[in-house]
This record gives C-alpha cells, structure tokens and sequence, in this order.
C-alpha cells in the first residue's frame, strides 16, 4: 500500500492537477494515444481523455480514492471513469494488460483498438493465465478492433469479446496517394533510441537484433547502384533523427546516391505519402511496411531477425501464422544475391499480379477498412 501511495504522489508532483470534477461524456479514451484519429469519427465533446502516464491528474479523483484507501493507480483509474460514467471506454493501447482489468459497468463497452502489428513477445495475448488476476477477463472486453483474421481466435479465447477485423485504425480513412508512382526504393527503417543498452529478450539484445539491418541496408545501397535509382531510408518515429540518420551514415560510409527521410512524429500522413507515392518499399517487421502492403505499394519483407528459444516462438514474419521461408514478397534468407533476386522479382510483377498478391495476403497482415466504415457501424448499432 505504501508503494503505491509513493507511485501516486511521485505522478501527482510529475504532471498537471485539475481541481474540477471530470465532465461526463459518451466516451472515455484511455491514454492519449491516437486521440486526434478518434476525433476524425468521433466529436472531440464527447471524448473525455484518461491520462496514465502523468501528464495530468484529478484532485477529486484521488481524494475519493485516499478515502476508500485505495492508492493503486488503477483505483484512480476506476475511480475516474465512474465519475465520468460514459457508455463507452475505448483504448489504443492494446499491450497495456491494465486495461484489460478496468471495472466497468453492464451498460458501458469497453472497446480495443490494435495500435501496431503484433508479435508473441509485445502483445497482450502472452499474458499469464495462471495469473489470477486474469482469471475473470471473460467479457471484460467487449469489442477488439484487430488487425487480420489470424488474431481473431486468440482475442476471443483470452478476453470472451467480440472480434471486428478492420487492419489499422489510421491508415483506413487516410486517402491512398494515387499518383504515379515515383522511381523510389525506400527502406523502413526499425532504429530504435539506446539500442546499445537495450534487451528484446533475455537471450538477445537490440544490438544483436538489429544487426541484420546493417547488413541489409548495404546490400540495399549496391543494388540502387547497379539499377541506378536513388535509395530512401525513412527514418523511425521513435528516435531522434540526428542519431539515427548518423546511425545510417555509419553504415553506408558515403552520403552519395542516398536520402534520409526524417519522419514527422507529429504528422499522420507523412510516412504514408511518402510510400504511397514509392514504387517499391523495403524493409524488416515495421507496422507501417505491413499497412502499405494493404495500399497497394509493391512491399519486400526480409525475415531476418536474429532466433532465440523466445524469438523462435514469439516474433516472426506475419505471427501468429507461420508462412513458407519464402514467398511473393518476401525471404529469410541475406545475401546480395537474394536482395537482387527479390527485388527484381517484385519489381518485375506486372501491375495485374501485384493486385491480386496483395489482395490475396493483405487479410493475413492488415486488411484495409476504407473510412473504418465497420467500426462505426458497430458504434452507431451500440
């Protein structure tokens, strides 16, 4: 309990405090994320924010909460949505397991939107059911909102909800650039800030995770050489773009032939213009090269993560399900020799055969939902 209290206290002094009780509205958004998409579809009025990270806090809230001695913060959590009492308690945050235990009552829904693609290792469905706090999920979840048909089946036996296959939220009511299309390779980059120090698992580190990466974006470079187009690297929301752009001059050792596209953290279209409008995307296990595949651009996937007895079960090409090692699209193998083969291979489909590749995968990865006309159809039936 004092742990707690401290956790509350170090929160209180960290963020904003309002004084004035929580208006009621329809919707409840737990956490921020993707607040402004939301509001495409839905009256900013109506949608009151749960903030859980600190950046503001209710007076009002923790001192009912000090006075039923309840001081964890998912005691504030409750505390807050019942004085809001909204008929509807939607979240991005479909990794965040809190969200999972949040009371509500038998008027309201509680709704999950996926965020980001995926895998065994970042998903709420590794939780421990042996956990008894998770004994009781069945229905505590109402609705989930998910990316592929492969998921479905795996919500449903963890949470007792209903599953809606929609792909990703943003990139359904964000128009498609169809332009023609520029003679661009881009590569998505995975650069991730403090890699050095970081750990994927207990068997591997970020340093060894992105290792195949390095080699992958040489390999990248000598063959937009030899087929004289220009390489793009598209740099990563999640990092500073002076590192990581210096990350990238390391590697290549040249700034000749080569552009560093700095992605607009604030911006929620730019990275999607800019591989609408490329002919070929590239890259590694980024949500955003699963969604472009779904838009129609000619997309590679290089399956070359370093394994281990966790990443062997957990984090592959298109988790859940297992594909062959290679495909229309996409190898696990690294070698110039595999780059230029598939990437001549994919650029070499005519336009029919891409068409009917991607329409053929796109339901394994992320479907596309044109304007989420599913999700609010579901609203409007609630």
């Amino acid at each position: 309990m004092v742990k707690n209290l401290i956790t509350l206290i170090i929160l209180f002094f960290k963020g904003k405090i309002s004084f004035t009780k929580p208006p009621q509205t329809k919707y409840v958004l737990y956490d921020k994320t993707k607040y402004l998409d939301l509001t495409k579809f839905i009256n900013q009025k109506d949608v009151n924010i749960l903030h859980i990270r600190g950046e503001q806090l209710n007076i009002i809230v923790i001192l009912k909460c000090i006075l039923k001695l309840r001081f964890k913060f998912i005691d504030y959590c409750n505390e807050y949505i019942n004085l809001v009492n909204p008929k509807f308690i939607l979240t991005f945050l479909d990794n965040y397991q809190q969200f999972y235990l949040l009371d509500k009552k038998k008027h309201q829904k509680k709704i999950l939107i996926q965020n980001a693609y995926r895998t065994g290792d970042d998903s709420p469905l590794k939780i421990n059911l042996k956990d008894k706090r998770f004994r009781k999920l069945k229905n505590k979840v109402d609705y989930a909102f998910i990316f592929n048909k492969n998921l479905s089946p795996l919500y449903k036996n963890l949470l007792g909800c209903k599953t809606k296959i929609i792909g990703s939220f943003r990139s359904n009511y964000l128009p498609i650039n169809k332009i023609k299309k520029q003679k661009k390779l881009v590569y998505v980059s995975s650069y991730r800030e403090n890699h050095e120090t970081l750990n994927v698992t207990k068997f591997t580190s970020y340093k060894k995770f992105l290792a195949p990466e390095k080699t992958l974006v040489k390999y990248l470079y000598k063959y937009s050489e030899l087929n004289n187009i220009k390489l793009n690297i598209l740099g990563s929301h999640k990092s500073i773009y002076k590192n990581e752009k210096s990350y990238f001059e390391n590697i290549l050792k040249t700034k000749k032939n080569w552009k560093f596209l700095k992605s607009k953290k604030l911006s929620t279209n730019f990275s999607y213009k800019i591989l609408d409008r490329s002919f070929m995307a590239v890259g590694i296990d980024s949500t955003i090269l699963y969604e472009t595949l779904s838009r129609g651009t000619r997309v590679i996937f290089f399956n070359i993560r370093p394994s281990d007895s966790i990443l062997r079960i957990n984090r592959f090409f298109g988790w859940p399900k297992k594909f062959n090692r290679k495909g229309p699209f996409w190898t696990d193998q690294l070698s110039q020799r595999e780059v230029n083969f598939l990437l001549n291979k994919v650029k070499n489909y005519k336009n029919k055969k891409w068409n009917e590749i991607k329409k053929s995968f796109a339901k394994e990865f992320v479907t596309f939902d044109k304007n989420n006309s599913t999700f609010l159809q579901v609203l409007n039936t609630l």
